[in-house]
């Protein structure tokens, strides 16, 4: 069964048609959700945990795909799932 990961601002599925980006708090986002999230939002934090994110740090473009992007958190399971 493939992992599908979301943006949980949108909660639309990662795919090979939207850029992701990430925060250094390392979770991930459709890139122009993050935008739009720090453009309204009253604070500069990450939508999911709230830690506050510097404007100097931005929101870097992941070159990962969706293909890579699932084969890396496949990966990432498998590698949690053994370490329990």
């Amino acid at each position: 069964m493939p992992i599908r990961a979301h943006c949980t601002i949108c909660s639309d599925f990662f795919d090979n048609e939207r850029d992701v980006a990430a925060v250094p708090c390392g979770h991930t986002f459709h890139r122009a959700c993050l935008i739009q999230w720090f453009d309204t939002a009253p604070s500069r934090t990450c939508p999911q945990c709230r830690i506050q994110v510097k404007p100097s740090r931005g929101c870097p473009s992941l070159l990962l795909r969706h293909d890579a992007l699932q084969t890396a958190l496949r990966r990432a399971w498998l590698e949690s799932r053994s370490q329990n």
